[in-house]
C-alpha cells in the first residue's frame, strides 16, 4: 500500500461495518470502495464475507494491530487523507480498554501525519478530553447519543424520529457545505439571505473550525502572538489552546459575524412522504 495517496482508513471491527461503510460510500460520492482500508484484528472468515458483497469487492484490508506504528506505516497512513477508529467490538478488551486503544491510535495517528483528518468513536465520554488534546477532528460519543435519544423518546418528544429522519444519508437531511468566502465577515442574516435565493436549502447555523483542527490551531497561534500587548497575547493564546474543531453554532441571530473556516450547517428540501 505505499503507493496509495489520500486513502481512507478504518481502524477497529464492528459487526455493522458492512451498514457503516454502505453510509460511508453513500455519504461521500467521490469515494471508491478501491480507497478504502481496512485495519483490524477480526477473524478472517468475517472478513472474506465482507469483501465477497460486490460493493466492497475491491476495499483493501490490513490484518494487524491499529495502535501498532509498524501496522500503520504499512497502511500508509502518511499519506492518507482520512482515519476513522472504531469502537473496537473484540471481546479481549475492557469498554475502558477500547477506548484508551482509540485515543492510542489517535495519538500514534497525529505523530505520523499531521495533516490527517482523524475521527474517533469513544464508548465513554471521559476519554474525549484525551483525544482533544492528540488534535482528533470529530469525536463520536456513542453512548452519550444513545442516552439522548432514549431520554427524548421516552419523554414522547418525537426527537428521536426527527434525528433518523435527518441523519438519514439516502434522504441527506442534515448537511454542512461550504459558501463564497466573500461571506466572512458579514452577517449570518446575509447569509441566510443568499441561500434562500440561490438554494432550496435552508441555513440553520454554522460549523466553525472546519478542516483539519492543526492547521486552525496554527493559524490562530500566528494571528494571537501580533499584538505587542502581553498581557492581550496570554488571553490570546488561551483562546487559542480552547479552540474546538467543528464547533457547531446554532441558529446564532441575525448580527451573528461569520468567521473564517467555517460551513454552513443546512437542512435541504425534503421528499415529503404520503
Amino acid at each position: 500500500m505505499r503507493k496509495k495517496k489520500g486513502h481512507f482508513i478504518i481502524c477497529g471491527w464492528k459487526a455493522e461495518l458492512e451498514n457503516i461503510l454502505e453510509n460511508i460510500l453513500r455519504s461521500n460520492p467521490r469515494l471508491k470502495s478501491s480507497d478504502i482500508v481496512l485495519i483490524n484484528d477480526a477473524d478472517p472468515q468475517q472478513v472474506d464475507h465482507l469483501r465477497s458483497i460486490p460493493e466492497f469487492k475491491y476495499i483493501k484490508y490490513l490484518k494487524g494491530d491499529y495502535i501498532d506504528e509498524k501496522v500503520l506505516q504499512r497502511a500508509n497512513v502518511k499519506n492518507a487523507k482520512t482515519v476513522l477508529v472504531l469502537a473496537d467490538a473484540d471481546r479481549r478488551f475492557s469498554q475502558q480498554e477500547v477506548d484508551s486503544r482509540t485515543v492510542m491510535a489517535v495519538i500514534t495517528i497525529d505523530a505520523m501525519n499531521k495533516n490527517i483528518y482523524t475521527c474517533a468513536e469513544i464508548i465513554d465520554e471521559k476519554f474525549e478530553k484525551y483525544l482533544r488534546l492528540a488534535n482528533c477532528d470529530e469525536i463520536i460519543l456513542t453512548r452519550e447519543l444513545n442516552k439522548v435519544l432514549i431520554a427524548n423518546a421516552a419523554s414522547a418528544s418525537g426527537i428521536s424520529h426527527i434525528t433518523s429522519r435527518l441523519l438519514n444519508p439516502e434522504e441527506k437531511g442534515l448537511d454542512t457545505i461550504n459558501f463564497p468566502g466573500r461571506f466572512v465577515g458579514k452577517s449570518f442574516k446575509d447569509l441566510q439571505l443568499y441561500f434562500k435565493e440561490f438554494s432550496e436549502a435552508i441555513v440553520i447555523g454554522l460549523l466553525e473550525n472546519t478542516g483539519k483542527i492543526y492547521d486552525r490551531k496554527r493559524e490562530a497561534l500566528a494571528e494571537a502572538q501580533k499584538t505587542p500587548d502581553i498581557s492581550k497575547l496570554v488571553e490570546n493564546l488561551q483562546r487559542v489552546k480552547k479552540i474546538t474543531p467543528n464547533y457547531p453554532v446554532l441558529n446564532p441571530g441575525d448580527e451573528y459575524t461569520i468567521k473564517n473556516n467555517s460551513r454552513a450547517i443546512v437542512v435541504p428540501l425534503m421528499k415529503m412522504e404520503v
